[in-house]
């Protein structure tokens, strides 16, 4: 028997696995109106509510693994504050490729029995001038994004927005991932 179902439905029986709320670890408003897209598309009726939670990284995170543990954090603190709660990571770090740099996020969902899905955004090079010049002033306290506005202007927490010049926004960005992962934990 095959069973219907489209990213933007709940399968039937999962609805409590959305649980009561969902948490989301971070007071950006680039992410928390991305959730709340994302919610919206997929009917889910939840209360999401935002923390002030440390992602235990750099203030710019650098490769994957900063990037993965950041969001990791994000999620298992928010949740922590509601654990039957869906938490929610969003972590955006910069990744070396070659002699690139790109920029994505890295979202992490845990439902409330505890299972975790990962997944990644797309990526938008930034330029390798700025990289270097945040990495010197040294990533515990700056991002490439702060550089980005000083030299281009724009908003130092978009800096996808300056680079394409509006034509794609963090925003947008992250609410491809966080469809793509939330759609898959609830698919399963």
């Amino acid at each position: 028997m095959k069973r219907e179902t489209t990213p933007f439905n709940i399968p039937s029986g999962k609805e409590k696995e959305i649980g009561e709320s969902i948490s989301l670890g971070s007071m950006s408003r680039h992410k928390t109106e991305a959730v709340e897209e994302v919610f919206a598309r997929m009917g889910i009726n939840s209360k999401i509510e935002s923390f002030s939670e440390s992602s235990e990284v750099n203030t710019q995170p650098f490769g994957m693994e900063e990037t993965y543990k950041g969001a990791f954090n994000r999620a298992r603190k928010a949740q922590a504050n509601k654990p039957a709660s869906i938490g929610i990571g969003i972590e955006s770090g910069v990744i070396p490729l070659s002699d690139k740099f790109i920029d994505l996020a890295v979202i992490v969902v845990i439902l409330p029995d505890g299972t975790e899905f990962a997944g990644t955004s797309a990526g938008i090079e930034f330029p390798a001038e700025l990289v270097e010049a945040a990495r010197t002033q040294g990533f515990e306290n700056v991002t490439v994004g702060d550089f980005i506005a000083e030299k281009m202007g724009g908003d130092k927490a978009d800096p996808h927005a300056t680079l394409t010049k509006g034509r794609i926004t963090r925003k947008e960005i992250l609410v491809e991932a966080i469809t793509s992962v939330l759609a898959r934990a609830l698919n399963r």
